[in-house]
């Protein structure tokens, strides 16, 4: 067979747009004839924000990784979110939509493991332009009706590593709870500084000036953005009929917690 022709693209393109993986095309870029096209780009940009999801996002992401097994054994790929639809379009609108899309959402997970997930399957080319980021320090295998749980640190070692990469984030909400480092001394000692691998969340946060917020929830709660944009950080009391439940942290224990987080500096111990 005769070798493939290499695609020719042209230096300028790539760096206009160094994070685009040209690869995912199977054409080069070419004049587009859509009525959307030839509006401005101030108001194509416009028009994509009033398209986008709530900008507190949490993307489903078992569903996600069930849809891409289905897809590696012949099933259509579904599109799960209608804007990375548009995007997929033509390569003009994947230039103009990737960028505003996950510069401008908060991107919200309930455990760590499914950040680490997430933010692995975005990739090198769109990790980076991440600028906001809430989630709650738990393992993903913990149950809070049977108080089952599996190991722990390998999940947070996993997401935070990821994390990392993720170099333009501007804003980290972190929520914490009963069942934040279940299996370590931070559970007994109601201690944060003690769940374990937690130093690389500081090295993450170091240097960074970062908005950092910290906010406990009770483990059956919904992570929501009002959570951290209230100056509480203690969980509200239970609704009645449920059980009385009391918060797990001192608030100003997690006042703390979050000042060491914002400085990127953990105190000494003892």
């Amino acid at each position: 067979m005769p070798p493939k022709k290499k695609r020719n693209i042209s230096m300028s393109t790539s760096e206009q747009h160094p994070w685009l993986d040209f690869y995912k095309f199977h054409r080069q870029p070419y004049v587009q004839k859509s009525p959307l096209s030839r509006l401005p780009s101030e108001i194509r940009l416009t028009i994509y924000l009033h398209i986008f999801p709530a900008s507190f996002f949490q993307p489903d992401v078992p569903q996600l990784f069930a849809s891409a097994k289905a897809h590696e054994e012949g099933s259509p790929f579904p599109t799960h979110d209608r804007v990375l639809g548009l995007a997929r379009t033509c390569q003009q609108f994947y230039w103009e939509i990737i960028p505003l899309y996950f510069r401008t959402m908060i991107f919200a997970f309930s455990n760590v493991y499914d950040m680490y997930r997430y933010l692995y399957m975005t990739g090198d080319y769109r990790r980076p332009l991440i600028k906001s980021i809430a989630f709650w320090l738990r393992n993903d295998n913990y149950d809070p009706l049977t108080t089952r749980h599996n190991s722990v640190p390998l999940s947070y070692r996993l997401g935070f590593k990821v994390l990392s990469k993720c170099t333009g984030l501007e804003r980290l909400w972190v929520a914490v709870s009963s069942d934040t480092g279940r299996n370590d001394e931070a559970y007994d000692s109601h201690d944060l500084f003690r769940v374990e691998d937690i130093e690389m969340l500081f090295d993450i946060c170091r240097g960074r000036n970062l908005d950092v917020r910290v906010r406990e929830l009770y483990p059956l709660q919904d992570l929501e953005q009002d959570i951290f944009e209230a100056e509480e950080r203690l969980p509200l009391p239970w609704p009645s009929p449920m059980p009385r439940r009391r918060a797990w942290f001192e608030a100003k224990h997690l006042a703390a917690f979050e000042v060491a987080l914002v400085e990127g500096v953990m105190p000494k111990s003892g």
